[in-house]
């Protein structure tokens, strides 16, 4: 049996190899992300086990399901684009998850931390770390990019041939039933990482802790759920909380007369950002 789309096979056959491939392949690229937070956390796991490798592995997989439910709940909606467009759509989402990957690979490497897209804001300042990234770079990142020249170069020779049918109500109806499936599993992730540690998801001190429960796949989609839920909040504070902080502070002055750090010294220290190196 082929697992490649070949010529001889049915269009719906080889899109299906297609969408699968393409799955999988950003699945391993994630898996790498996620082998390697494992790694930075190094949590005592599966008994005693000592081989740092093995147990590293084992930990990228328990969240192995989450983490394809979030890749399918990308390529799903895409691959119901019109078919003249689904192949460079196709496309563009693996670069872009390439880029992301590769993105997640060096903020572990620099700050043994997981990127946030908050930090695209930080785009401007990459100059001045430029020399700082590169000596982050090892030849071995080039592979997740591997995949995208070998499917060209494959396609040219004929190894492999493309071919996407148009939308029907079949395919709409199965793409919606299965995009439910992949969010139903990611709301499950998050809601079991809710219940065992109930801050962690609200205050994000340890972003790598939430991705070893959920996969980072998963966490990204709650980054971007969360940036957006933020861009629709107001930016004036409401009355009522301006009520409620003046309300604390008229108690405390009331029960506190006496200043506490009156004739004190008093250092105050302002850390731009909190890392896991000495500040």
């Amino acid at each position: 049996m082929r697992i490649l789309p070949a010529k001889e096979m049915e269009c719906r056959q080889r899109e299906l190899r297609i969408l699968i491939l393409l799955a999988l392949i950003v699945w391993i690229k994630f898996f790498v992300v996620d082998y390697m937070v494992a790694d930075v956390l190094n949590w005592p796991s599966f008994g005693s086990m000592k081989a740092h490798p093995v147990r590293h592995t084992l930990r990228a997989i328990a969240v192995a399901i989450p983490s394809l439910a979030a890749i399918l709940s990308v390529i799903i909606p895409v691959s119901i684009v019109p078919a003249k467009y689904r192949s460079r759509a196709l496309l563009m989402i693996d670069i872009l998850f390439s880029v992301l990957v590769l993105t997640d690979v060096l903020f572990i490497r620099y700050y043994s931390d997981i990127f946030i897209f908050h930090d695209i804001l930080l785009l401007p300042q990459t100059g001045l770390i430029a020399k700082s990234i590169w000596s982050l770079l090892k030849l071995r990142d080039v592979l997740i990019f591997a995949d995208i020249p070998l499917i060209m170069w494959m396609l040219k020779r004929e190894r492999i041939a493309l071919c996407f049918e148009k939308i029907s109500r079949k395919r709409i109806s199965v793409s919606l039933f299965i995009l439910f499936l992949a969010v139903s599993v990611q709301v499950f992730a998050g809601w079991r990482l809710r219940e065992e540690r109930p801050n962690i998801m609200s205050a994000m001190y340890d972003r790598l802790s939430v991705c070893a429960w959920v996969s980072t796949a998963s966490f990204h989609w709650g980054d971007v759920i969360s940036l957006t839920v933020k861009a629709f909040e107001p930016d004036n504070v409401p009355q009522r909380k301006i009520d409620e902080l003046r309300g604390w502070f008229d108690k405390r002055i009331k029960t506190n007369k006496t200043p506490p750090a009156r004739g004190k010294n008093l250092i105050m220290i302002q850390c731009e950002a909190l890392q896991q190196f000495v500040v």
